[in-house]
């Protein structure tokens, strides 16, 4: 479900594979306080498009130039 809702936004399988990674690392932080099988489902859903989003903010972001 997290890889399908990734790759289905940023179409890049290795960033997509890249938010998956990031996405359960942060489950097994939080995992204690996730209450039921449906809380785990929309928090996986909520923070998968978070990492999305994070994603493509960074790609925006101007990247400093070496003048030397």
């Amino acid at each position: 479900m997290v890889y399908r809702l990734a790759i289905t936004r940023v179409r890049n399988p290795h960033d997509a594979e890249d938010i998956v990674q990031k996405v359960f690392l942060k489950l097994v932080k939080h995992i204690d306080h996730l209450e039921s099988e449906e809380h785990v489902k929309a928090w996986l859903i909520r923070v998968t498009a978070n990492e999305r989003i994070d994603l493509a903010k960074m790609r925006l972001k101007p990247r400093p130039v070496n003048i030397s």
